[in-house]
């Protein structure tokens, strides 16, 4: 039961992050719930645990008395219920790909800032992470990350692999993301999703790395930002494994050791939703040494 509670903190927390903060039009409820509220074994007929948790009240068509009684509620399995199987009422009657109103987004908001607030003593939920030597392109995981340019067309080093591995689908897919971008093309330390033509895995999440110059000039801010920016994708399809490359230590220089401590501290810091496996694939074997003894060094501060 702990499990479910931490779980229900965390994903009311991506929730809010998410979302809070964007139009409504741009919250599509079948990519930010998908197969993750089903993970969480609540009922999900349609409009169940509505009435039961609001009784006699028609809580989406009445904000105002919804904000009355929101900070009475105590009970987390009614209220996550009640979240849960309003999803699933929008999803079954919309006709615009599930995306929300404003009177919907604002009760999903007042819901889940309350569900987090409920569940905000549930222990953190953590990852586990798996360091291992080989070829990012044959792993069975839902997630591959390849380590881009901000042409997000292919390139160089693992770039080069992924894309030759996946096949012109890839190019493909990523020809039309960039071709939707505002700049034609991506920021760094932004990740961006796309399907993964002939590979094994589910999805190939590219992010553009920082060029190393001297530490000064946000490096390490923008490499954190690759790798939890990766998570929140992933997060989003509800993936359980995603790995990553050494990401800007070949040709952009970052210093291997300082790159692998950010890469480390990011997911280590990072509330799970789905994720339950991060594994980092290093090329050489003296990366993934440098990785295994950092993660040994926390252990032993633990």
């Amino acid at each position: 039961m702990k499990q479910d509670i931490a779980k229900i903190h965390s994903f009311a927390q991506f929730w809010l992050r998410e979302y809070q903060d964007v139009p409504p039009q741009q919250v599509c409820l079948e990519n930010c719930f998908g197969e993750i509220c089903f993970s969480l074994g609540f009922s999900m007929d349609c409009g169940h645990g509505i009435e039961e948790a609001f009784p006699g009240m028609s809580v989406l068509g009445n904000i105002t008395a919804f904000k009355q009684i929101i900070g009475d509620i105590t009970d987390v399995a009614l209220l996550a219920n009640a979240i849960f199987s309003q999803w699933r009422y929008i999803t079954h009657w919309s006709m615009t790909d599930s995306l929300i109103s404003a009177n919907n987004k604002e009760w999903f908001c007042l819901a889940f800032a309350r569900l987090a607030e409920l569940t905000k003593d549930a222990p953190p939920l953590h990852v586990s992470i798996e360091t291992i030597t080989g070829d990012i392109t044959t792993l069975d995981v839902d997630a591959i990350v390849n380590a881009a340019n901000c042409g997000l067309l292919g390139g160089g080093g693992v770039d080069g692999e992924i894309h030759r591995a996946a096949g012109k689908e890839l190019f493909e897919e990523c020809l039309k993301l960039v071709e939707g971008l505002p700049k034609h093309r991506g920021d760094t330390g932004q990740a961006y999703l796309t399907k993964a033509g002939q590979l094994p895995c589910k999805y190939v999440i590219h992010t553009p790395g920082p060029v190393y110059c001297d530490g000064q000039h946000d490096e390490p801010k923008l490499l954190a930002n690759c790798y939890e920016n990766c998570l929140r994708r992933a997060e989003e399809m509800a993936c359980t494994s995603i790995a990553f490359p050494c990401i800007s230590t070949g040709v952009y220089g970052y210093p291997k050791k300082e790159a692998a401590r950010i890469a480390i501290k990011t997911i280590q810091a990072f509330s799970p939703v789905s994720l339950q496996k991060v594994v980092f694939c290093c090329f050489e074997a003296g990366d993934a040494v440098i990785y295994k003894r950092i993660l040994n060094e926390k252990k032993e501060v633990i």
